[in-house]
């Protein structure tokens, strides 16, 4: 069955990703180019399908054209859905909290909402920040227990091996380019 039409395909047509098309409907849903898919580059996005051309140019950001697993917050370092909406400064990308926690206009702090250091008030995260307990892996602050390894600090449950991600907390772990291992990953990557 044709994608688009929902008719039966009876000689012909083209596939992509699962789903088939009659020749006359595999083309690029750009209205100013419709060219035929057929034997080219083509993409996906939104059940729509683009040539390799217009689908950069509709979907850039920053400018740019990303893979997916490349496209993430500068910050938090999560990646961006396609869905996702994200803010730009500087020339970065950043998830819609992080943009806000980074270089929104500052919160006014009340007697009841704010940190004391050194005499000065902070918020939450800038307070755990001057005090250096900041999670390595999720930037977060952190509060209760902390895991500090090859000079950094982690949550307990962000504390993880590098390669197979299996977490560390309490077990023994081997160092390779400031980067935790498990004992297994680090024989079988490093010796």
């Amino acid at each position: 069955m044709c994608f688009v039409c929902n008719q039966p395909i009876v000689r012909g047509g083209a596939g992509l990703r699962g789903k088939f098309y009659h020749n006359e409907h595999f083309v690029c849903s750009e209205p100013t180019c419709n060219r035929s898919l057929r034997g080219i580059v083509c993409f996906e996005k939104d059940d729509q399908l683009y040539c390799e051309r217009d689908y950069h140019e509709k979907f850039k950001a920053l400018g740019k054209t990303f893979h997916r697993i490349h496209f993430f917050c500068s910050h938090c370092g999560e990646n961006f859905g396609p869905e996702d909406r994200f803010r730009e400064y500087d020339g970065k990308a950043y998830c819609e909290e992080d943009y806000a926690m980074l270089f929104a206009q500052r919160t006014v702090l009340t007697a009841e909402g704010f940190y004391d250091y050194n005499g000065e008030p902070f918020c939450e995260f800038h307070y755990y920040q001057k005090g250096s307990n900041i999670c390595d892996a999720c930037r977060k602050p952190i509060i209760g227990r902390c895991v500090v390894a090859i000079d950094k600090k982690f949550h307990p449950m962000h504390f993880v091996c590098s390669f197979c991600q299996t977490n560390l907390d309490g077990q023994g772990y081997k160092e390779r380019n400031a980067k935790p291992y498990c004992g297994s990953c680090y024989i079988k990557l490093f010796c």
